[in-house]
């Protein structure tokens, strides 16, 4: 496997009990920092990156959010629409 392989697929490994709590969900590394922006913006949720209590946190917190909000968040952080439905989905889940 070369390294522009490696770099693609390592977005979809799974790390439980890891240092970084986003290691454990879809979400690819290189939007973890927008992701914590958005969390502590939009949420409230100003964990630091290491604790382990920002995914059951963020599991609860986007419950009232439709497209409309999605999408100007997104076009906000200039992420996709698609990208930051994603995300959210993974901090959503269990």
């Amino acid at each position: 496997m070369g390294p522009k392989a490696f770099e693609q697929c390592i977005g979809f490994l799974r790390i439980v009990d890891g240092k970084e709590p986003l290691d454990a969900t879809g979400i690819h590394p290189e939007m973890y920092e927008k992701t914590y922006t958005l969390l502590g913006n939009e949420c409230g949720i100003k964990p630091s990156k290491k604790d382990p209590l920002i995914l059951p946190l963020a599991h609860s917190v986007f419950a009232g959010w439709d497209e409309r909000k999605i999408a100007s968040l997104a076009e906000k952080y200039e992420i996709g629409f698609e990208t930051l439905s994603d995300i959210i989905s993974e901090l959503q889940r269990p």
